[in-house]
């Protein structure tokens, strides 16, 4: 009787389990994809900051010039990150 008891409670914890886990995969797996578009907007002048937007390695070697990035050091690990 003892054994029956313990077996019904791992039946119950079992398919509470199986009932997470079958939730979870259809959470994840019945989102729609979130698609995000970012455009650079760029000023049609000439400036040294990139924008906020943007993470230069090392800032001084970039800059802005009529709506284009223009790197002006022509060396290793020269990186603009969105």
């Amino acid at each position: 009787m003892h054994n029956c008891a313990n077996t019904e409670r791992l039946s119950i914890i079992f398919s509470g389990y199986s009932f997470l886990i079958a939730c979870l995969f259809i959470f994840l797996h019945a989102r729609k994809p979130v698609c995000l578009i970012f455009t650079s907007v760029w000023p049609k002048t000439q400036r040294t900051f990139v924008g906020p937007e943007y993470w230069a390695n090392r800032l001084q070697d970039w800059q802005v010039n009529q709506g284009r990035v223009e790197c002006l050091v022509s060396q290793e690990n020269r990186n603009l990150h969105l």
